[in-house]
């Protein structure tokens, strides 16, 4: 089996030196020791891509919320990317927890509310109104915007 550390392009996990400033993460196989800068959240993002290409979408899920608490400027992708996988998994609330989490930051995204209006519904949650309001403004406003581009000629 390779090795998800070369899989993921940070070479030979023999290769990566120590320093101060990171920290040494290790995880199930044992003999896997994986070297990640603690406050850069792409290095976690990047782990979780090599531990889903490897079929660990548990593992996966975690540390794109890791990646998701490190640093803003990819808190979309690390969170969507385990909303998606806490679904397949069938952790439909945690799932949905990410989910309200990225509606929060962004409301008129149409994946979030999808995928929020979808688990909402699978669970009859209380945050259903908002993902169904949500959707209602959405549809109308896609309906309205081709409108207003072609009049605006």
């Amino acid at each position: 089996m390779l090795d998800p550390v070369v899989a993921s392009g940070f070479g030979s996990s023999r290769e990566l030196p120590l320093t101060a400033n990171v920290s040494v993460y290790c995880s199930w196989p044992k003999n896997w020791a994986r070297i990640l800068d603690s406050v850069w959240s792409i290095s976690y993002g990047e782990l979780a891509d090599a531990y889903q290409q490897f079929g660990y979408l548990y593992k996966a899920a975690e540390l794109y919320e890791k990646a998701g608490r490190r640093a803003p400027s990819y808190v979309g992708h690390h969170l969507f990317s385990a909303a998606m996988l806490w679904e397949q998994l069938g952790k439909h609330e945690r799932a949905l927890s990410s989910c309200l989490t990225l509606f929060q930051l962004s409301p008129d995204n149409p994946s979030v509310v999808a995928v929020g209006l979808k688990l909402g519904k699978k669970l009859q949650d209380r945050s259903l109104e908002h993902f169904e309001a949500a959707y209602h403004q959405l549809q109308s406003s896609l309906r309205q915007e081709p409108l207003e581009y072609l009049s605006s000629n």
